[in-house]
Formats: structure tokens, sequence, C-alpha cells
């Protein structure tokens, strides 16, 4: 299927971004659970929508540009942040995240509408071209997390990547980095640290990982959530060959990833194909199962089986692929965490495992280097989804029946942003840029607005 396209009067606001949202719940009812004798109550709370905090990717930075200090971290280009409310209102903008040895990483919060929830969506995107870095990149605001696994890291020759935490909270939260590599999970020298209130720290890769080539690097945090994102930039002979900005994942049984694009470059050149990195984060032995599916035919391009013994990350080249979109499914018997690796011929994007939707999300898109982008969703494979596509301030939408194991994308306008209602099934989505010069993505979240009720047995 030929994807349909949104345009509409430009409605986006430039803004930059920070993280975190609270609940207040209301006085609970008890409620027993039937039966002849007497039972344990139930505690129904059902929260109060609160102030959501999001905060988004600062300045792109750049290591060692500072002969005197190869460590250095210095900003190498400031980003641009398209964010909106559900009311197409300018979000309130909160104190500035100090971002230490770069800048500031700005914040956004949104405040609820007596007992209504308003939901708020951001998004970041930046496009370099110098000397040492070079190519496009886009990222969406996000509430912290206590934990947060980064999949795509790197440490090769060439491959430099940087770890972003930010914490938008009032306290200092304490983090732990783990390092998964060939021989398992460690906390390594410098992988535990306190990260101050209202503060962005950048800790490059190669200083934790050691001499693990391509690790999985899982973030935690006590005392308040953290945001962490990891941005990755590749040199190739002196030559800039992208950068990219990539959101964590979470562990489940299985993974799905919409939007893959394979481009002309990727089937000419040895080494482009897409690169789907897995870790078992349980340390079980479990066999996987791959399989990539064409978006347009919905028919199964290729499936292979991959063992996992061990907690060590395995790379898998999907190599044999035409040119075109598809969608990576990923399917085990124990909790792991997926992302695949898209490249063209000057860029490439990491795309993580995105979590699944249901009801109604707002999505921010934020500028692209051809004022257009595009939103994948893949609806689960028992299950069909029917998904509506509305531009905030615009008369238009767009209506995706997706089959069950299937694909659908719309093509959306930059500097923008959509309700997207998922009126059946749930979906799995994807906001991505892909040329062969620019391509960036992010996951589609579920919406921190309206926080799901509670039940509490005593």
């Amino acid at each position: 299927m030929s994807p349909a396209r949104l345009s509409g009067v430009a409605a986006g606001l430039v803004l930059a971004v920070a993280v975190a949202a609270v609940a207040v719940a209301p006085w609970p009812t008890l409620t027993g659970r039937g039966g002849g004798e007497a039972a344990a109550p139930r505690v129904e709370v059902a929260p109060v929508p609160a102030e959501i905090v999001m905060s988004c990717d600062g300045d792109i930075v750049a290591l060692g540009r500072d002969a005197a200090d190869a460590s250095g971290i210095s900003s190498a280009a400031g980003t641009t942040l398209t964010a909106e409310n559900a009311r197409g209102e300018e979000p309130a903008v909160a104190d500035a995240l100090e971002f230490e040895g770069v800048g500031e990483a700005p914040v956004v919060s949104q405040r609820p509408d007596g007992d209504e929830g308003i939901s708020v969506a951001g998004a970041v995107s930046a496009s370099l071209d110098e000397e040492d870095l070079g190519g496009y990149a886009m990222s969406a605001c996000r509430p912290g997390a206590s934990e947060a696994w980064l999949v795509g890291g790197a440490t090769a020759t060439g491959t430099t990547g940087i770890i972003t935490l930010a914490n938008s909270s009032d306290v200092t939260a304490t983090v732990t980095i783990e390092v998964f590599g060939v021989d398992g999970g460690s906390v390594p020298p410098g992988g535990e640290l306190a990260l101050p209130a209202h503060t962005t720290r950048a800790i490059p890769v190669a200083s934790i990982a050691g001499g693990e080539q391509a690790p999985v690097i899982r973030v935690t945090s006590e005392g308040a959530p953290v945001r962490s994102a990891l941005q990755t930039s590749i040199i190739d002979t002196l030559e800039p060959r992208g950068i990219d900005i990539q959101a964590p994942t979470t562990p489940a049984t299985s993974a799905v990833i919409p939007g893959v694009v394979v481009t002309d470059q990727a089937t000419e050149t040895p080494g482009a194909e897409p690169l789907l990195r897995l870790l078992g984060t349980s340390g079980e032995a479990q066999q996987v199962t791959v399989a990539v599916i064409d978006e347009e035919t919905g028919e199964t391009a290729s499936s292979t089986a991959v063992p996992i013994e061990n907690a060590a990350p395995i790379d898998v080249a999907l190599d044999g692929l035409e040119p075109g979109r598809y969608t990576v499914r990923v399917d085990g018997s124990e909790a792991l965490v997926a992302a695949v690796k898209e490249t063209g011929t000057r860029d490439f994007a990491w795309l993580a495992a995105p979590e699944a939707v249901e009801g109604e999300t707002l999505v921010a898109v934020p500028e692209t280097e051809n004022g257009r982008a595009r939103i994948s969703v893949a609806a689960a494979a028992d299950g069909s989804a029917r998904v509506r596509v509305t531009r905030l301030g615009a008369d238009e939408e767009e209506v995706l029946e997706v089959a069950a194991g299937a694909s659908e994308s719309l093509v959306l306008d930059a500097d923008a942003t959509y309700r997207v209602g998922v009126e059946d099934g749930a979906v799995f989505g994807m906001v991505s840029s892909a040329t062969d010069e620019a391509m960036g993505a992010f996951p589609v979240a579920p919406d921190v607005a309206t926080p799901e009720p509670i039940t509490v047995v005593p």
C-alpha cells in the first residue's frame, strides 16, 4: 500500500524541553471481593492528572575537539524543538537544566485543567555538516524512568558514543550504569554517580565500556527518575558518516520495530544492510525468532531463528532485502531488548523497539531536511488495529486500517503536532525521516497525561 500524505497549516511551536510526570491520588474507595466469608478489601485508586514535565535532548555534543583535552565534551550544534499541547496552545516553559560542560537543556511543562489532563508532545532535531560531525538526528521529549536500556552502543574505531542523563526533579538521583558485553553485565568503574537536581550530564561510552565493541547499556536510578539517551557519531577516513540520538527501550518477551528503511545504498554497499541488535536481559538461554515483514506487501521477506545463550549482545545482519520499508518482529520466551540500525550514504539511525500504544497519544514532528517525516504503525501479530491520525489546527485526518501482523505508514509535515488515536487494537509506532543523507527516528510513546487507574489489595 502506498503511503498517504497529511498536510496543513504549520502550527508547531519551537521550544526546548525536559522530563517527569507525577500523579496525586484522590481519596480511595474500598470494596470487598465478594463471596461468603469476609474478604480483604480492594482499594480502587483513580489518579488525578498532574503536571507533566518532559525533557528533550540539548545540544549535539562533540568529544575531544580541544587538543589539550582529548576527553573533553563541548557543544557542536544547537537543536530545534517543536512542542505543542493537545489544545494547540504553548506549554508552560520551566527552568532550564544545567548541561554540565555544554550549556543548558531546556524544560517544558504542562499543568492539568482541574481534573482534566492535557496531553503535550515535543521533539527535537539537528543537522550538522562539519569536518568531524555530519548528519541529521531527531528525538522525542520523554519523562524520566527508573530503568532504561540503550541498545546501540559502539566503541569501534571512528565511532563515538555519548550517554546523556537528565534529572529534572528537585532531588539528587543516584544513577547506576551497567554495561553488557561478551561476558555479560557489570558495573564498571565510574558507573555509579550522583546526578544533582535540574542537571544534565554527558558520559562517553568508551570511558565506561572498556574494550566492548558493541555494548548494551542499562541505566537505573534511585531517588528520582532520570531521562537517558545515547548520542552516536561515525567518521570514516576523516569523512563524517552520520549522527544519531537513540531513545531507550524496555525489556519484553517480544519486540516490534516498524519503519525500518532499506535504501538503495544499503543494498549496494557491503556492511550497510540493516543490523538488529539483541540482548536477553534475563541471562537465560532462549531461541528467538526474527521475522522481517515488507510494509507494502505484508509478506515475510525473511525469517530466522537466533539462539541466545547468555546476557551478551548479539548482532544479526538483515541482509538480502530489497529497497523498501519493513517491520522487524522478534519473538522469544524470555525478556529481551532490541533495536535496528539503518544506514544510508552519509547518515544512519538506530530504531529502538517501542511500547504498545492504545487509545490516544500526541506526537510532535520536529524539523527535517526535506520538510517531511513519516509515522509507521504495526499491529500485533494476533490482532488488527484502526488508527486515526489528525494534525492539530487543521481539518485533515487519515485513518489507517492495519491488518494483524502488518504495518502501514503516513507521510507527515515537519514542525507540526499530530493526535494519534488507536480506535481498535494496539499498535507499535515509529516516527522517522529517512533519506540516504538524513536519517533519524524515535518511538511513539503512550500518553502520560491520563494515568491508568490503580487497584491495591492490602
